[in-house]
């Protein structure tokens, strides 16, 4: 068993993330041209640690759990100080593990998430903590070195997450914890990056 739920289709998935840019940019723009007070448009990137996690017989009795270098890039959209929006790319690395009856596991991990963001409201104007929640499309590919069998799913479900940040001017310094929800252990990303306002 694959460790993400199947759902909306690929189609559904490039066609939600593509109208949530082009909101992203239209709304930047016309944010610019009038000033709009407490209105941040950003975009960035982090690097940091993903862990993978799958589960199936026909790779091996043993359940895939590994961590490798991951990356993100992301792009948003922050109004009225404690609300916001927020597009991500999440790629897991390559991570591979010896398991039993399938020799070396090499396990692959990226997708799309669509992000509600909460910042709480503190008194100190450089430092951020925020939640988020929202919706995530993930892709996994899982292949044994001793076995023929390989997984290749996709799947949507719940991804949530906290972060904080602390900002100098337009340059903001972040790290966040994420999880997203599976059918069996959980994977997650832990990064540190940067973003950029342009507003």
């Amino acid at each position: 068993m694959f460790i993400i739920r199947k759902s909306v289709s690929s189609g559904s998935r490039r066609a939600l993330a593509m109208l949530f840019a082009a909101g992203v940019l239209v709304f930047a723009g016309r944010a610019r041209a009038i000033d709009v007070p407490g209105v941040n448009v950003y975009a960035g990137g982090g690097l940091g640690e993903g862990k993978v996690t799958a589960s199936d017989s026909a790779v091996s009795p043993d359940n895939f759990n590994k961590s490798d270098l991951a990356f993100k890039v992301f792009a948003g959209v922050r109004l009225a100080s404690m609300l916001g929006a927020e597009i991500d790319y999440l790629n897991f690395g390559k991570p591979s593990e010896d398991l039993s009856g399938a020799g070396s596991v090499d396990g692959k991990l990226n997708g799309l998430a669509l992000f509600g963001m909460y910042y709480l409201p503190l008194p100190l104007p450089i430092l951020d903590i925020y939640a988020k929640v929202g919706y995530t499309h993930l892709s996994g590919k899982f292949s044994g070195s001793l076995n023929a069998s390989r997984l290749n799913e996709k799947g949507s479900d719940i991804g949530a997450g906290l972060g904080t940040q602390l900002t100098f001017g337009s340059l903001a310094v972040r790290a966040e914890y994420e999880r997203f929800r599976a059918d069996g252990p959980d994977p997650a990303m832990l990064t540190v990056g940067l973003s950029w306002s342009f507003l």
